[in-house]
């Protein structure tokens, strides 16, 4: 079972598809999904720019972790 708040919820979901079966439960609250129209999309480097500010080459890397 993983569970995940906020940004975590996203990292659990990546977690929970990388351990193929092993997971059985997930629960995410509040993932930063935008699934409307009402907010403006994120910038197609969104990705690229917190890379940059963290200093990883890539957010995946972090999820490999756990």
């Amino acid at each position: 079972m993983l569970f995940g708040s906020s940004s975590g919820a996203l990292l659990a979901l990546e977690a929970a598809n990388k351990l193929e079966g092993k997971v059985t439960k997930l629960f995410m609250y509040e993932p930063p999904f935008i699934i409307d129209e009402f907010r403006p999309r994120l910038p197609a480097n969104n990705v690229q720019h917190l890379n940059n500010l963290i200093g990883k080459k890539s957010l995946m890397n972090l999820s490999s972790t756990i």
